[in-house]
Parts: C-alpha cells; sequence; structure tokens
C-alpha cells in the first residue's frame, strides 16, 4: 500500500526513514517490516517537490539517488583521476542523449550531480532549453563548462576534462542492464582505459543504499547536492 506525494510528510524524530529518490519521481511506501525504515520513490516530477525534499532533508533521511550513473562503481572507483585532470582543465564538457523528450530533466539532473562530484559545482552563465534538447554554459574555477543533451536513438552520458597535457573521457551507456562505463585518459602515451565492470548504475545505486542501511556508509550522492541541482533547474528555468 502507498500514498500519494501530497499526504506524505516527514518523519517523527529518532525515526530512521530511507528515502529513494528517482530521478523523475517522488511516491512513498509502507515502513520496512522491522518498524522503523521506509523508502519513497517514484510517481510525480521531482522538481514540483522541493518543499518536501527540504522537509526531508531536515529530518536527516537517508538517500540514495537512483540513477543510471551517480552511484556507478566504475565512475567512482576512478573519480580521483578525473578530479585531478578536471582541476587543471580549460574545458569541461557533457553531452546526454536520450530517447524521450520527456527524460531531458531528469539528464540534466544526472550531468550536475556528475559536475558537482568532479568538481563541486559550477556557476551558470547561459542557458538554451527547447521541447527537444537544452545547453547549458558556465565555469568551474578557471575551466568553460558546457551541458548539452538532445532526444536521440539511444540513451547515454559522455563526460570529458580538457587540458593542455591530457584529456580524460567518461562514456556511460544508459540503455542497457550491465553496459560498461568506460573511463579513458589521453595523454602523451596513448589512451589507457579503466577495468570494466559489467554492472548498472542503479544497481549500484540499490546496493550503496543497502551498505547505508547495513554498515552506516554515506551513499554516494548526497540529498543536499540533489536538492543544489533541483534548486540550481528551477531557477535557470533549464
Amino acid at each position: 500500500m502507498s500514498v500519494s506525494p501530497k499526504a506524505w510528510r516527514p518523519p517523527r524524530p529518532g525515526i530512521n526513514t530511507v528515502l529513494d529518490l528517482r530521478m523523475d519521481r517522488l511516491s512513498h511506501r509502507r515502513p520496512h517490516p522491522d518498524g522503523n525504515r521506509s523508502v519513497v520513490e517514484g510517481k510525480e516530477p521531482l522538481n514540483k517537490h522541493e518543499t518536501r525534499l527540504e522537509s526531508a532533508e531536515a529530518a536527516g533521511v537517508l538517500v540514495a539517488v537512483d540513477s543510471p550513473v551517480l552511484s556507478d562503481a566504475t565512475w567512482h572507483d576512478a573519480l580521483p583521476r578525473p578530479r585531478k585532470t578536471a582541476a587543471t582543465a580549460a574545458i569541461l564538457d557533457s553531452v546526454v542523449t536520450v530517447r524521450d523528450a520527456g527524460d531531458l530533466t531528469c539528464a540534466l539532473l544526472d550531468q550536475l550531480g556528475l559536475l558537482r562530484q568532479l568538481t563541486g559545482g559550477f556557476d551558470v552563465e547561459t542557458t538554451v532549453r527547447t521541447a527537444r534538447n537544452y545547453l547549458v554554459t558556465g565555469r568551474s574555477g578557471d575551466a568553460v563548462v558546457s551541458l548539452g543533451g538532445t532526444v536521440a536513438p539511444e540513451s547515454s552520458v559522455r563526460l570529458e576534462a580538457v587540458g593542455t597535457q591530457e584529456r580524460r573521457t567518461c562514456s556511460f551507456r544508459t540503455d542497457g542492464p550491465a553496459v560498461p562505463t568506460v573511463v579513458t585518459l589521453f595523454d602523451a602515451r596513448g589512451a589507457h582505459s579503466a577495468r570494466l565492470r559489467y554492472e548498472s548504475g542503479r544497481r549500484a545505486s540499490w546496493l550503496a543504499l543497502h551498505a547505508a542501511l547495513r554498515d552506516g556508509t554515506v551513499p554516494p550522492h548526497a540529498l543536499r547536492h540533489f536538492l543544489d541541482d533541483v534548486r540550481l533547474i528551477s531557477a535557470e528555468a533549464c
């Protein structure tokens, strides 16, 4: 049995609640059988529920963002090296393709989340949005940032950091259950790719949530960061 998002309220103090934020949806499931955990997942656009997300944050809700990329194991295993490249990069570029134009906002949330994990965020300067594509530009430190999304036959995310001495790319295929993510460094010695891992990003999200419940670990993408990205999309009308 579930209730609508309108009926959802923050948990009582002391209740350990789990909030599973699907990138495009929000609803509420009944408590875990042990009586102190529950899961929230999707029925309505997240950017319409900013107040509820803020209430969840204030209540100290444990969060796993259900995304095809933000908890990806290959990406997180390699992340210290892309961060080093990004720190001296001149260009940070990302392009997302989706099959359905209705997924564009979710795709931009993925891009903003990846960039936040990589650099801590960026300052938006311009935005262009149509029914079937978007382009968001800005700066992160000395780097120029470009985030683009469009409708295409396949769903994918590409992120690239370009510097004077090296270039690093990360390619996610989000339309298959276990298509490996490819992280590659290009430098004077050639191309060097991280070991492939056949696991979907969404499976990694749920494993991260399970580990947080069992061991007290911190999920890869915090609710406060996700909230900041939702607010950014709302403020910039992306």
